[in-house]
């Protein structure tokens, strides 16, 4: 009977425990809903934000590539040093020890045992480190998605549970808010009930409705769930796993109809000219043009060009080099003033409306919004609005300026930061702006630097030059300028007192 005894109060404390931990969660669960859905919900707006700027930007970024494209040539020598270096042994007849490595007693057997011992770790981590990169977009995106998820359902559980006090209100004849403090006081009300004989909780207070209100929560979480599951898989499906074949191309197939989607109709050519000089001056603004920024300036050329113009080549490069009229003390916001009002003279109010949005997709595609390109944005937008554009139809982003991340140089010199401001260098890396011919590239350059064919066939070795050293900023963009205009990537560093 003793042990029937203890086994029934065992059972007992597992139904007494189970029907605690019910309680408790009925009287938290509009505390939890609510904070869970204010932790989410900024994460949510993030990615949505993001989302809207550039639909790919859960892909890796040129720095993230370079290191893919970099891991997956060094595990390809890695496992091809490997597979000679077992080739060579079998080929001498080396003998194999009993753990499977090759003989180290002759010559070749060591040789080869060495290479594959270190080879075989040099592919162990280098593989850690390619399927993380591989994993990146995946892990961005499923972040996202629990955020996203997360958020909404909470939020839509929330509004459910306020919802179902209603109808309780009204045939228990409480009022709704009285209701509603009940249960979030309900907490407080059960701890001072326990605690103390003398308190007596308000009547209401006994789960009338907190079961069915929580029930209600719980079904309209989960349609909540399964409805925006639906709706994220068209907003932002899921990316691929990165490899050496779309590592460079996925992201570009994401942002071109993303791009295509604005475009200003009936373009003339010199419009077409100006708005792409303004484009230009955006994309450089902080020293760099990256390769999405090249695709999109190209997107936008081909988008707008008609075939009744002659060759597009001709064009752009006869634009690009439009900017060396530029001097050194030539400021970006004058270029983009004198762009503008050259713009706006062949643009009608439904035209201007157009190129103001398709420039804000140009400025927000890498998800950063510099202090220098709201200041252009501001130029470009007055005078598009003194023009007739209506302040309703196109407003400036909303955004906090985000800080300008400044690129590494190589080394050089060192030089010491002026007392009339900051000092930048002008780097060359040695590669050409997409859609660029690269011979053609090379013989604009010798000409820019009045240097010889030899010379110039050096910087084009895969290394960084400093072109220009300890220069202003004004002096800095005007040759900045003219080395995109010709198709050679390059930056401004700024130099580190």
């Amino acid at each position: 009977m003793a042990r029937k005894k203890k086994g029934d109060d065992l059972i007992g404390g597992i139904v007494v425990g189970v029907l605690a931990a019910l309680v408790i969660l009925l009287v938290v669960a509009p505390y939890l809903m609510l904070i869970g859905w204010r932790y989410f919900a900024p994460r949510a707006k993030t990615g949505l934000h993001k989302l809207k700027n550039n639909p790919a930007f859960f892909w890796l970024n040129d720095k993230e590539k370079d290191q893919f494209l970099s891991c997956a040539r060094e595990l390809t020598d890695a496992i091809e040093q490997i597979e000679n270096a077992n080739q060579t042994a079998l080929a001498a007849n080396v003998q194999k020890n009993n753990d499977g490595t090759w003989n180290a007693r002759s010559r070749i057997g060591k040789q080869c045992k060495e290479i594959v011992q270190e080879n075989t770790l040099r592919v162990i981590g280098l593989r850690g480190q390619f399927r993380e990169l591989a994993q990146t977009p995946y892990a961005r995106w499923d972040e996202f998605r629990n955020a996203y998820l997360y958020s909404e359902t909470l939020r839509i559980a929330f509004v459910a549970w306020l919802c179902a006090i209603l109808p309780s209100s009204m045939l228990f004849g409480d009022g709704f808010f009285s209701n509603i403090a009940l249960h979030f006081m309900a907490p407080f009300t059960f701890i001072l009930q326990f605690f103390s004989d003398r308190f007596h909780p308000p009547y209401g207070a006994d789960f009338k409705v907190l079961g069915s209100s929580f029930a209600v929560a719980a079904l309209a979480g989960v349609a909540a769930y399964i409805q925006r599951q639906e709706t994220l898989t068209q907003l932002a499906p899921q990316p691929p796993e990165v490899n050496v074949d779309n590592v460079r191309s996925y992201e570009f197939d994401i942002i071109r109809p993303f791009i295509d989607a604005d475009k200003v109709e009936d373009i003339s050519q010199p419009a077409l000219r100006e708005l792409l000089v303004i484009v230009l001056l955006f994309t450089t603004v902080d020293g760099t043009l990256d390769q999405l920024e090249a695709f999109v300036l190209n997107s936008i050329l081909a988008n707008h060009w008609q075939d009744s113009w002659g060759d597009v080549k001709t064009f752009r490069a006869e634009t690009f080099s439009s900017l060396d009229q530029m001097d050194g003390a030539t400021l970006f916001s004058d270029v983009v003033e004198r762009s503008t009002a050259a713009l706006i003279k062949e643009l009608d109010a439904t035209q201007m409306q157009a190129a103001d949005a398709l420039v804000k997709k140009v400025i927000w595609i890498d998800n950063e919004l510099a202090e220098e390109e709201l200041e252009l944005y501001a130029v470009f937008h007055k005078l598009l609005q003194s023009a007739g554009l209506a302040a309703s139809e196109s407003a400036a982003p909303e955004t906090t300026p985000l800080p300008l991340e400044t690129a590494t140089a190589a080394p050089a010199p060192a030089t010491t930061v002026n007392a009339d401001g900051p000092r930048y260098n002008l780097v060359f890396d040695g590669t050409v702006v997409d859609g660029f011919d690269l011979e053609e590239v090379k013989t604009r350059l010798a000409h820019l630097l009045k240097s010889s064919p030899e010379k110039t066939e050096a910087l084009f070795s895969g290394k960084r030059f400093v072109l220009k050293k300890n220069t202003t900023r004004q002096q800095g963009e005007s040759a900045l300028s003219k080395l995109r205009a010709i198709g050679a990537h390059s930056q401004l560093v700024k130099v580190e007192a």
